[in-house]
């Protein structure tokens, strides 16, 4: 008997005595936590709330920030809850722009640290370091399940149009929206066969600097 205790009991660090949670993070930027709460939190608790064996369902609404915890009995494994989870949100009719997303299975005591990254160089860049670099680093550490980052600015171009040019040349601001959108694609083609060789064909579109925004034709009807 002491054997099989030894081989059955785990030993860990940190014993995690919580239930089985599932956590669905939401990201709303430039929305205040009232906004969050009403249209954001508010819907994914009522979604969660009908799931089998939970027994509480928590909520967090911060500036731009959405967290929804869902605990359930115990005795439930972490795939019966995140299936579950995961199909009830697919239903979840939220606002443009919500970045909705379930956190791997963790307990109390899977966090384990937090980081802030200060540094002169722009937000945005800072921001792209985070997501290109450091983050896909921690994630090849045996062991890291996810890198739940927030805050920082994402890379963009801005269009401001002036009505009086574009009335002059007879556009409206639709064309130049059907334009920009039409222009920012990568386009795949065919394959050429020649001899033993293969050539692929495709059509290279996404816009990447200010040169490219301002090459962009607009066709006229």
């Amino acid at each position: 008997m002491g054997v099989i205790c030894y081989k059955s009991t785990p030993i860990e660090a940190y014993l995690d005595v919580t239930n089985t949670r599932v956590q669905i993070i939401a990201q709303w930027p430039g929305r205040s936590a009232e906004d969050v709460e009403k249209f954001v939190t508010l819907p994914v608790m009522q979604q969660l709330n009908t799931i089998p064996r939970k027994t509480d369902v928590r909520s967090t609404s911060l500036f731009g920030l959405s967290v929804v915890t869902v605990l359930f009995e115990d005795g439930v494994d972490d795939f019966f809850a995140q299936q579950y989870a995961s199909n009830r949100i697919q239903d979840i009719d939220l606002p443009e722009g919500v970045d909705l997303s379930i956190e791997p299975p963790s307990g109390a005591t899977g966090e384990i640290f937090r980081y802030i990254i200060e540094s002169d160089l722009p937000i945005r860049e800072v921001s792209a370091i985070q997501k290109w670099v450091i983050e896909r680093e921690l994630l090849s550490v045996p062991g890291v399940a996810t890198i739940a980052s927030f805050g920082g600015e994402e890379k963009m171009f801005e269009i401001k149009v002036n009505h009086a040019e574009l009335n002059n040349y007879d556009l409206s601001p639709l064309q130049v929206y059907e334009a920009v959108a039409g222009s920012n694609i990568n386009v795949g083609g065919d394959i050429i066969q020649k001899g033993k060789q293969a050539y692929v064909v495709r059509g290279i579109g996404l816009l990447e600097t200010i040169e490219d925004i301002e090459n962009i034709l607009i066709e006229v009807k």
